[in-house]
């Protein structure tokens, strides 16, 4: 009986490891094993918005290993340039800069605009990375709502308002880089949030009594 039993336990126990060994794997094979191109992409040049952590530190670091010339946006220089110097020291020599923009501000789009022409005349890849979900509570519990300066309620103003800005400013440059056999590429972040979320054309400001929406 005892035998019995402590055969059972093992088998348990044998049972929850290889599973657990499993899940470990296909998380590695889900997050860090599927990218495993060496392509060179000496001579092109990439720009990540919010470059200075999480998926767009990562995506600039690969950039930069392949050879690519990255510049990456950030709101915090600080922050910048300690990721800058991050992946220096990871990769070594590598081209990788950064420059100052505000996505919750068109003022800012516009600056930015004029300083990145200072420093490239192409882009081949943009990543629109950056975004923002922030969400806070007044005494009552009700969510308080933020806006850009320009008046837009800030999760639209930043994560789609503010990249379409960025986008149609510098189309021009992607322009430039691409050729009908390697044209250049934009690539779009999102969020599997977007499944449980409610677009109301009409209320892009979230407000409860919706007004019709004005593209002009």
């Amino acid at each position: 009986m005892i035998e019995a039993i402590w055969c059972w336990f093992l088998l348990k126990t044998m049972g929850k490891i290889t599973l657990m060994a499993f899940g470990l794997w296909l998380y590695k094979e889900l997050t860090m094993g599927l990218n495993k191109s060496e392509r060179s992409l000496k001579g092109k040049v990439a720009l990540v918005t919010g470059g200075t952590d999480g998926l767009g530190l990562e995506t600039a670091m690969q950039l930069a290993k392949r050879g690519c010339r990255v510049i990456i946006t950030y709101r915090n220089k600080v922050k910048a340039e300690a990721s800058i110097d991050m992946i220096v020291k990871r990769l070594g020599h590598v081209e990788i800069q950064g420059l100052a923009l505000d996505l919750a501000s068109f003022k800012s789009i516009l600056a930015f605009d004029q300083a990145l022409r200072q420093v490239a005349d192409k882009i081949d890849i943009l990543v629109n990375n950056a975004g923002t979900f922030s969400i806070e509570h007044d005494q009552e519990g009700l969510p308080m709502k933020k806006y850009t300066e320009d008046g837009l309620e800030l999760v639209m103003g930043v994560n789609y308002f503010g990249h379409v800005v960025l986008t149609e400013k510098i189309l021009d440059l992607l322009k430039a880089a691409g050729r009908p056999e390697d044209p250049a590429r934009i690539v779009t972040l999102s969020s599997i949030g977007h499944v449980n979320g409610r677009l109301n054309i009409n209320d892009f400001d979230l407000n409860s009594n919706s007004r019709p929406y004005n593209a002009r």
